[in-house]
């Protein structure tokens, strides 16, 4: 399946509401991603959940969404962190990529989920055309960053890595932002291919996960 608009989608596809929610990476990061625009998923969620905290490495965002009433908390993922509780839903979306020890981090998720709770992430999609025209147009794509990841992944390497981890992967799916700028995006040729292959052409890899037990 081909996902348009990822935090639509999850707020479709998981049930947020009266839950308790650990968003790692909220902060968001880029154009398209930040909390002044609508489709800010912490914001979303927190309308229907029953707590929301965020953890995120950015100390400027996250003091000045703590004085606007979130409770965000300043957090480096690479490192043990222990909230003393644990969550229904655990979100990490475009995060695992930037992680120099993505390992850790999960070991940290999985420690804070429960037994019956569910792990959603996402992450930009190694085989994707974004990334193959992005190197081939050297950096033309302003939207697409190919210098601050650390790890590339595709659904076999992160499938491996949250198996290893302690994780069932039980839901995969593909993004593909439309507000996204690309050169080919509007052609009627292109949006019939990324339909029909969601695979190559998506370029986020989003993930549905449940603990081991």
């Amino acid at each position: 399946m081909l996902i348009k608009n990822r935090t639509e989608w999850l707020m479709n596809k998981v049930d947020f509401e009266d839950k308790e929610v650990l968003e790692l990476g909220c902060v968001g990061m880029g154009k398209y991603d930040n909390y002044r625009i609508p489709w800010w998923f912490h914001r979303n969620i927190k309308t229907i959940a029953k707590s929301v905290i965020g953890l995120d490495y950015n100390k400027l965002m996250v003091e000045k969404l703590q004085k606007i009433g979130y409770d965000i908390k300043e957090q480096d993922l690479n490192k043990d962190f222990d909230l003393n509780k644990k969550f229904d839903i655990i979100t990490a979306n475009e995060i695992l990529e930037h992680l120099t020890d993505p390992s850790n981090c999960l070991k940290n998720v999985f420690k804070h989920l429960k037994d019956d709770g569910i792990f959603v992430l996402s992450t930009p999609h190694v085989w994707s055309h974004y990334f193959f025209l992005q190197r081939l147009l050297v950096d033309k794509i302003k939207t697409v960053s190919l210098h601050d990841h650390k790890f590339w992944w595709d659904k076999d390497t992160l499938t491996n890595l949250l198996n290893a981890n302690g994780f069932e992967v039980i839901e995969i799916n593909f993004g593909y932002a439309e507000h996204s700028e690309h050169p080919i995006k509007d052609s009627l040729i292109f949006k019939p291919i990324v339909k029909m292959l969601p695979e190559r052409m998506g370029r986020n890899l989003m993930m549905i996960c449940r603990k081991k037990l």
